[in-house]
């Protein structure tokens, strides 16, 4: 199972339980296991859930992929720099500061060129 839940299935998810609440709040309502009016704002609170969501995935694709809305990276990208920095690191060790510095402004451009497109 993956680490994170995307904004779809969160939507997809609350759809379901949704629909669920449909189907069984009437029948505990009519048994008296719950009162009209707690299941009214039981599913009102669950659609609220829904729009904030709706509002967030809509939101969503205005961001780099792999950006969080705080600008940080999680995903492939999270991995892609974790990896340069192993990188830089052993060029430091090897080749000395001046090299290190020019690669670090290729992966910059490289990294922003990703980011764009």
């Amino acid at each position: 199972m993956p680490d994170t839940v995307t904004i779809a299935e969160q939507i997809a998810c609350v759809d379901r339980e949704l629909a669920i609440r449909g189907r069984v709040y009437p029948r505990w309502v009519e048994k008296g296991k719950l009162r009209a009016e707690a299941a009214d704002l039981e599913i009102k609170r669950m659609q609220a859930v829904r729009e904030s969501l709706l509002r967030v995935q809509a939101e969503l694709p205005a961001r780099p992929p792999g950006v969080t809305a705080t600008g940080d990276l999680f995903g492939p990208a999270k991995v892609r720099a974790d990896e340069r920095r192993k990188v830089l690191s052993a060029v430091l060790t090897i080749a000395g500061e001046e090299t290190m510095l020019s690669v670090m402004d290729i992966l910059k451009e490289s990294q922003n060129a990703t980011i764009e497109s």
